[in-house]
């Protein structure tokens, strides 16, 4: 973990999205998360390797290689309203 810091990562390929939810997000002084934001599976494979406890991934980034990262919590943004993987929370985008 870094510093003892809980981090909650929010990956979603359309920037615009990515964006306005992160700053929604970090306007909730209760969260108990610092917020990591991307728009690659990739960008979010390569940092996040410490300290994550939930990871917000759209539906159309979401794919099994997130799994590697083992995040206790995974929370899908449902794009399509099909609900394709199991054991995942899902919530409409």
């Amino acid at each position: 973990m870094r510093d003892g810091e809980k981090i909650m990562a929010l990956c979603d390929t359309e920037e615009e999205y990515a964006q306005l939810m992160t700053e929604f997000l970090r306007k909730k002084k209760e969260l108990p998360w610092k917020i990591h934001t991307y728009t690659s599976v990739q960008e979010l494979m390569k940092e996040e390797r410490e300290g994550l406890e939930l990871l917000v991934i759209s539906e159309s980034a979401y794919c099994d290689r997130v799994l590697e990262l083992e995040a206790p919590r995974i929370v899908l943004l449902s794009e399509s309203g099909v609900m394709r993987w199991e054991n995942v929370c899902y919530v409409d985008k």
